[in-house]
């Protein structure tokens, strides 16, 4: 029997079998593909002049600490993002401006050119003072909000994005920009995302605006010259090909308490303790989980989608559009092509145009034959760049399209998205443990979700969450909730379910010499990760916070009990001053306070810590969820101990 079954070989599932391994753990990993890395691809080119990456793509070297300190690690060359020379925007009619990079586009000189027959016009694609200022004056303000601490009110979460840049007094112009970045970031309509989902997008990767820049503030800086599957092929390294199973998909995953089996559909079983699975929540509809997963979780995310998210890339044999003075960065309204940067890695003269065919435009654009939509590419490339049919343009060398819908093991990029109405509840319970099962994966980061980062950073988080769980194992047997629908009261002749001297047998029992060291081991990079937490972020930013939560555990396994309590009040006071008593972290810091206490036979702290998180769960969550209910089955732990009346 192993330690983790890991189902997975994306990102975020070799980081959580890499980190615990490194715990000593024995992890086996399943794939359903032929190959790790999950959005994660590269591929040859057949001129053998490198590759291209068909998902995931661009880096940050400072504000991704983890997938940078991979790149050193395996040795790989990044190039920079090319900014230099003029973008093009292009509106629904085919018109087009050329404005330098970074800007605002502005009214230039009205200018014809021809391009397939057709005569087109260069100005009508104009920001009047008036739309400029209106369009600046919504970024700011989504820039702002998505920088503050504290979640998207349920208010947001209830309107489209489209329809909360519109009560903030957007223009067409604006919407339609905004529609293009939802396009762009999330492969959707803004008719079809909450603004609540993609304020707290923003809020993950550093704000708005370091997801749309280019340079060193931004997501989209660095790219690695021999694609980013590099990394996946690295760290498959470091957990070891043999402990890889690849072709293997996953059919049934069933959580006998005791252990968890997954049944592959060749009908192989691998038997574990822990399983952590890392595929989008949307898939978690095609396995079969027994028993099921809880309702409210089936609900959300049967509820969630991906986008249309498509890449076309077309590679030359020279950068002619920089011989025209143009960056290759290119965006437009009319579609599909929506956004095209220049990708090329011009030490392997291998030059390219990337083109991110996304949104409704995307999914219309998939269902044509393949030498129908390099045509159309073609076609739309050659009207950005005002070009005939005999220029360069027409005459790539090689042509890539992936439209990730296709992909069984994916259908969609990047993250998946809730249905609107649907955020605050996703947030609630998406991604926490059930029973012996873990999730990870991108979308459930805090930090740099849908990117590369964010995958290592939940699969880190992972492997920690089943490590604390392995270790403390003792202790959840004799508090694990069994049955309770409702609160009530024991009856004085109800037979104490947690008696004093279960308590203290489990309070004092004894670690290994190898926990102990183990434990130790996960002390000092915890502790070092919250300096660097502290100084890149803050004191009380929630990256902070969830490792001192960390930190607390440990500390509660090595004996510090003292060191554990000042910790945990740490994080509970930082979750209160900056997201409020009632938010969801603010609560699940108040339960851990709780088991603390109850853990260490102080009773009647642990009463009053669990009855304020039952009662806070209470009116936020309702009576039935599974949250609730957790925070009520331990509050009549506490009472049937201490021996007092709980009141309604």
């Amino acid at each position: 029997m192993y330690d983790v079954i890991v189902v997975g070989a994306g990102l975020s599932g070799l980081q959580a079998a890499y980190s615990a391994q490194k715990e000593g753990l024995s992890v086996i990993v399943v794939e359903a593909r032929d190959r790790v890395g999950g959005k994660v691809w590269s591929v040859p080119l057949a001129s053998k002049r490198g590759r291209v990456d068909l998902g995931a793509a661009w880096i940050n070297d400072t504000l991704q600490p983890k997938v940078w300190a991979y790149c050193r690690r395996f040795g790989l060359d990044v190039v920079k993002q090319r900014l230099e020379g003029d973008a093009i925007m292009q509106d629904e009619d085919g018109s087009r401006i050329v404005f330098p990079f970074g800007i605002t586009p502005e009214v230039r000189r009205p200018k014809y050119y021809v391009s397939l027959k057709k005569i087109v016009l260069m100005k009508r694609l104009q920001f009047s003072d008036e739309q400029k200022s209106n369009l600046e004056t919504i970024r700011d303000h989504i820039q702002d909000v998505s920088l503050r601490e504290k979640e998207p009110s349920i208010e947001d979460d209830g309107v489209s994005l489209d329809a909360y840049v519109a009560k903030l007094g957007a223009n067409d112009k604006t919407r339609k920009m905004i529609n293009l970045w939802a396009r762009v970031m999330h492969g959707v309509e803004s008719t079809e995302e909450s603004a609540a989902w993609f304020i707290d997008y923003c809020r993950t990767n550093h704000g708005l605006l370091a997801i749309r820049a280019d340079n060193h503030t931004g997501g989209q800086y660095l790219r690695l010259t021999g694609g980013a599957q590099k990394i996946a092929d690295g760290l498959a390294s470091l957990v070891g090909h043999e402990n890889i199973q690849l072709s293997s998909p996953v059919l049934r995953i069933t959580d006998a308490r005791s252990c968890v089996t997954v049944t592959t559909t060749t009908g192989k079983s691998i038997l574990g303790k822990r399983c952590i699975i890392s595929i989008p929540s949307t898939l978690y509809r095609d396995l079969k989980f027994s028993p099921a997963l809880p309702a409210a979780v089936e609900r959300v995310t049967d509820g969630t989608k991906l986008g249309h998210y498509n890449k076309a890339i077309v590679c030359y044999d020279t950068p002619w559009w920089r011989k025209m003075g143009y960056n290759g960065f290119a965006m437009s309204f009319e579609g599909p092509v929506i956004v095209a940067r220049d990708t090329s890695v011009d030490e392997n003269r291998m030059y390219s145009l990337t083109c991110f065919v996304n949104g409704a435009e995307g999914e219309k654009w998939a269902k044509l034959h393949p030498h129908q939509r390099r045509a159309v590419v073609l076609e739309q490339l050659a009207a950005l760049y005002g070009v005939s049919e005999d220029a360069e343009l027409y005459r790539p060398i090689e042509f890539f399209d992936q439209i990730w819908k296709h992909e069984p093991y994916s259908k969609g990029a990047l993250a998946p998205i809730t249905a609107i109405g649907q955020y605050t509840e996703y947030q609630s319970i998406c991604g926490t443990p059930v029973g012996n099962l873990h999730f990870v994966g991108t979308e459930f980061s805090r930090h740099w979700k849908g990117y590369m980062e964010g995958a290592l950073v939940s699969g880190e988080i992972g492997a920690t969450e089943v490590l604390q769980s392995l270790q403390s194992q003792p202790v959840r047997a004799v508090f694990r909730a069994e049955t309770l629908k409702l609160p009530t009261p024991p009856s004085a002749s109800e037979p104490d379910p947690c008696c004093r001297s279960k308590l203290v047998e489990v309070t004092l029992q004894k670690k290994s010499s190898r926990a102990m060291t183990s434990n130790s081991q996960s002390r000092r990079r915890i502790e070092q990760s919250i300096r660097d937490y502290e100084q890149l972020f803050g004191r009380q930013h929630v990256l902070t916070l969830h490792l001192r939560l960390q930190l607390a555990s440990v500390y509660m396994l090595e004996g510090r009990v003292q060191d554990a309590e000042g910790q945990l009040n740490t994080v509970l006071c930082g979750f209160e001053e900056t997201r409020g008593k009632n938010d969801k972290l603010a609560l699940e810091a108040m339960y851990h306070l709780g088991i603390f206490y109850l853990q260490n036979q102080n009773l009647k702290r642990a009463e009053r810590a669990l009855r304020s998180c039952w009662e806070g769960r209470l009116r936020t969550l309702g009576v039935e969820h599974p949250a609730t209910e957790a925070a009520a089955d331990k509050l009549r732990v506490a009472i049937s101990c201490n021996d007092i009346s709980m009141h309604d």
